[in-house]
């Protein structure tokens, strides 16, 4: 089996392969089959290759499929993963700076950043300060008079 070659692929060769074998009257155990099939994989099956040998007293031509078939399936699924959990990083990137954007620094008074980054705070720029003016109604309430 070649590196890039797909699992089910490499399978239906094996098989076309053993029917052609039986169809001029040789005939291979159940066991060793599973054993050519499994020193035809590449390098990539190398941990489950030995697993599936000296992990097991015997082992079947139907055990090694499925095994291959289930590990086969479960690398797509990671592969597939690993593709949306890059999309995913892309795009909380996007979405922080925007937020920051609408943020007002309470420093400068200027839209764009927050004070952490305010870039007039590392030169040591004196803050813009806003007054705030108290008016005194003198209505003659107070609160006790209220309750």
């Amino acid at each position: 089996m070649e590196e890039n070659q797909e699992l089910r692929k490499h399978l239906d060769d094996f098989n076309k392969l053993i029917l052609d074998l039986r169809n001029v009257d040789v005939k291979i155990d159940e066991e060793d089959q599973g054993i050519i099939l499994l020193s035809s994989l590449p390098k990539t099956y190398e941990n489950i290759v030995d697993t599936m040998l000296y992990g097991k007293q015997s082992l079947t031509l139907t055990e090694v499929k499925s095994v291959l078939m289930s590990k086969e399936v479960q690398r797509k699924i990671e592969h597939k993963e690993d593709k949306n959990g890059n999309i995913l990083i892309a795009r909380g990137r996007s979405e922080s700076r925007r937020i920051n954007a609408n943020r007002k620094c309470y420093h400068c008074n200027k839209e764009g950043h927050i004070k952490r980054f305010c870039p007039n705070l590392s030169q040591g720029v004196e803050p813009e300060v806003s007054l705030a003016i108290a008016a005194d109604l003198g209505d003659g309430w107070t609160d006790s008079d209220v309750l």
